[in-house]
C-alpha cells in the first residue's frame, strides 16, 4: 500500500508519488462549474479507475498558439496540465494564485500550482482568458467541464461520430460470408424443444 491505509491497493492509491493519469486521476465533486477565484474553496476529489483498454477521447486544441492534445474528462470540473507540461510550453505566462484547494477522497491535498490564463483555438472559433490549473507531476492535459461547456463540445457530436469506422456492404458480406449464404445454417452446442399442435398438419 503506497499510503498505508486500509481499502487500498498500491496500484489504485491515488497519493502514489502524487500523480493523475487516465488509470487513476481524480475528478471533483462540486457541481458548480464556475469556480470562484475570489474566495477560498476546498474541492473534494475522488479517484476514478477506468479500464486500461479504453481509448481516450482527445480533443485537439491551440493554447496560445501551441498545438495540444487533451483528454476529455467529463468526471472534472477544471481543465489540467502538470507543471512539466507548463514548463515546456507556457513558461512565459504569469502563474495567479488560487484559492482552490484539490482533495483526494482520502483527504490528502493534491499540490496545485496555480492557474494560468490562455486563448484557446478549437475548430475555428478562438476563445479567451481561460483557466487552465497545474499540479505537480501529473500525466497528460486534461479537458474538463469548464472547457466543455465554454468551447461548446458535445462528446456526442464532436467525437463518437467522427471516430466511427465506416462499414461497408461488401466488407460485412466478406467477414460474415456464412451468413449470408442460402444453405441451411448450422447452430452448434444449442438444444431446442418444439411444442406441436395435436391436430397439426406436417408440411414436407
Amino acid at each position: 500500500m503506497a499510503c498505508k491505509k486500509k481499502g487500498h491497493i498500491k496500484p489504485a492509491c491515488p497519493l502514489q508519488v502524487g500523480k493523475f493519469n487516465r488509470n487513476n486521476f481524480v475528478v471533483e465533486l462540486n457541481t458548480n462549474d464556475d469556480l470562484d477565484e475570489q474566495s477560498e474553496t476546498e474541492e473534494d476529489l475522488f479517484s476514478v479507475s477506468m479500464d486500461k483498454k479504453t481509448t481516450p477521447i482527445i480533443a485537439n486544441v491551440v493554447i496560445n498558439g501551441v498545438n495540444l492534445n487533451m483528454e476529455i474528462d467529463t468526471g472534472s470540473g477544471i481543465s489540467i496540465i502538470s507543471e512539466k507540461t507548463y514548463q515546456r510550453y507556457f513558461n512565459q505566462l504569469l502563474i495567479l494564485d488560487t484559492k482552490i484547494k484539490l482533495r483526494s477522497y482520502t483527504r490528502e491535498e493534491i499540490k496545485t500550482l496555480g492557474y494560468i490564463k490562455v486563448d484557446v483555438d478549437y475548430q475555428k472559433r478562438n476563445f479567451k482568458d481561460l483557466n487552465l490549473y497545474i499540479v505537480y507531476n501529473g500525466g497528460p492535459p486534461l479537458l474538463g467541464r469548464d472547457w466543455l461547456s465554454k468551447l461548446n463540445i458535445t462528446i456526442g457530436n464532436d467525437f463518437l461520430l467522427n471516430n466511427v469506422t465506416t462499414i461497408t456492404k461488401h466488407s460485412l458480406l466478406n467477414d460474415f460470408s456464412e451468413l449470408f449464404e442460402e444453405s441451411l445454417g448450422t447452430l452448434r452446442g444449442f438444444k431446442a424443444k418444439l411444442h406441436l399442435k395435436e391436430a397439426g398438419t406436417s408440411i414436407l
